[in-house]
């Protein structure tokens, strides 16, 4: 069984177009594709190496549409509320609304990534060297 890496530049496009596809699902409702798609990612590398990579498309697919959002339309006063609901002060109350969506997106990355790479382990363990 042949168990290559892909290069480097596929591995990076690779996490690319699934951050591009997680910005593009949670547009549409989707919010919970950064799982499926980091599982994805695992499944087809198989690498614990990947996890960061997995991460950081996670929270650039959801910081991306976020990012849009607040270039166009007045977010602030809703994320002021959900940090006063979640008990943050007045004044951090905007960013800690903002830190934890972009954490939950990362999550759901990280933990589909893990989930793909255990699953490609279990079915296919790595090579000796």
């Amino acid at each position: 069984m042949n168990d290559q890496l892909p290069p480097p530049a596929a591995v990076l496009i690779g996490a690319a177009v699934a951050a591009a596809l997680t910005a593009f699902l949670l547009g549409h409702g989707l919010w919970w594709a950064a799982l499926p798609l980091g599982a994805a990612l695992g499944l087809w590398l198989g690498r614990w190496w990947l996890l960061p990579l997995a991460a950081a498309s996670g929270l650039v697919g959801w910081g991306a549409p976020l990012l849009v959002l607040a270039l166009s339309a007045p977010v602030g006063g809703a994320a002021a509320v959900v940090g006063a609901v979640l008990g943050a002060p007045p004044a951090a109350s905007g960013a800690v609304a903002l830190i934890l969506t972009l954490l939950i997106g990362m999550l759901l990355a990280l933990v589909g990534a893990w989930l793909g790479v255990a699953a490609r382990r279990l079915f296919r363990p790595p090579q000796e060297t």
